[in-house]
Formats: structure tokens, sequence, C-alpha cells
């Protein structure tokens, strides 16, 4: 396998993949760890973050602040939903005009 990459793409999948991994590594790790200088690269993960990003976080034991996350993801695939839809039906629309109909230049291409 590594004959058919080569080195040089390796290097490009390392360079691609590594960002995403210490981006995730971040998301589980402490605010202590994040921050740490020299960087922390054995840890106890931890799920906090995410907690607090979909339960909410308690600030005193009647108060509980949550986020709208949810919400504001459903939102968005609801409108990266329609979009694609729309873009679909136009598109086959468009596609199907072009393949069907005669039109000058047509055959140019």
């Amino acid at each position: 396998m590594l004959y058919e990459f080569g080195h040089i793409g390796i290097l490009v999948i390392i360079a691609i993949v590594f960002p995403l991994v210490w981006i995730a590594g971040m998301s589980l790790k402490g605010p202590r760890e994040v921050v740490a200088n020299p960087p922390v690269f054995i840890w106890k993960p931890t799920t906090e973050k995410y907690v607090r990003l979909f339960v909410g976080q308690k600030y005193s034991k009647y108060d509980v602040a949550r986020t709208d996350f949810v919400k504001g993801l459903t939102n968005s695939m609801i409108v990266a939903g329609g979009a694609t839809l729309v873009s679909m039906i136009s598109g086959t629309l468009f596609a199907y005009a072009l393949g069907r109909f005669n039109f000058p230049g047509k055959e140019g291409y």
C-alpha cells in the first residue's frame, strides 16, 4: 500500500488526519490539560464539555443554564436539507431540459 501512495501521499494523509485527531483529543481534555505547556499527551478523557453542551450546566441548585445547540443544529439541518432538495429537483429539471431540447450551441460541446 505504501508503494501505491508513495511517501508524499502518506505525508498528505497525515497532514489531513492529524489536525482532526488533535481537535478530537482536545475536546476530551479538561481545562487544565488543554492549556498545559508542554502539551499533555496522556490524560484521563472527560465528556464534561459534551454534557454541558447538550444538557446544560448547573450554576446553583435551582438554576440550570441551557444551551440552544440542539435547536440550532436542528434548524441548520432543516435549512441544509431543504436547500439540497430544491437544488436536486431544479438540477434534474435543468438537466432534462438541456438533454431533451435543441438550442443554439448545444452541439458545440
